[in-house]
């Protein structure tokens, strides 16, 4: 309940949108909250939530970053991190799953670039790269179509592959063209 004390409001809190915190950042306190709640924390004091808060963050990145800065790909691990606690609990936290989280958080973001590869080359209107592009630079870099299920190293280069590729071309749309053309070289 909220008491009113002369003008000012006691007791009532702000919601996360009025904080003037991005959406990740609003994303990252919910998440918090949840697993608080899911896992009996939410009765413990905030000075335990911080400590459990930047241990997390501490065993990702080996520091505790400013959140409120974190890039894509940091966010992406993070938000990894808190669905494994979430699902998994507090008491599984450990540095492996540090690493776990860090791997399949980067992966994913490395996923996201190689789908979304060409969007800062100028003239380009169709972003992405065609999805039979991708597997035969796969199937020729790694040995595997389904690029997907590689590692985060190999997704880097693969992405960086694609990029330069791009570049050198002209734009995505010439490889797409091609490919329709000659389905059996799509390069």
């Amino acid at each position: 309940m909220t008491a009113v004390l002369g003008k000012k409001r006691i007791g009532a809190k702000k919601p996360l949108s009025r904080l003037g915190w991005s959406p990740q950042l609003q994303k990252y306190h919910l998440q918090w909250q949840a697993i608080f709640k899911k896992h009996g924390w939410a009765g413990k004091s905030e000075k335990e939530k911080r400590e459990l808060r930047h241990t997390v963050l501490q065993d990702l990145f080996g520091e505790v970053i400013n959140v409120g800065g974190a890039s894509d790909l940091q966010w992406d691990c993070i938000y990894f991190a808190q669905e494994l606690l979430l699902s998994e609990g507090i008491v599984v936290w450990s540095k492996e799953m540090a690493h776990y989280a860090k791997e399949e958080g980067t992966r994913k973001r490395y996923i996201w670039n190689i789908e979304h590869a060409g969007y800062d080359v100028l003239g380009i209107e169709r972003y992405g790269a065609p999805e039979e592009y991708i597997e035969a630079i796969s199937e020729d870099k790694f040995g595997v179509k389904n690029w997907r299920v590689l590692n985060s190293k190999q997704l880097w280069q693969l992405f960086i592959t694609i990029k330069n590729r791009v570049r050198k071309s002209g734009g995505i749309r010439q490889f797409a063209v091609k490919a329709t053309v000659n389905d059996d070289d799509p390069f």
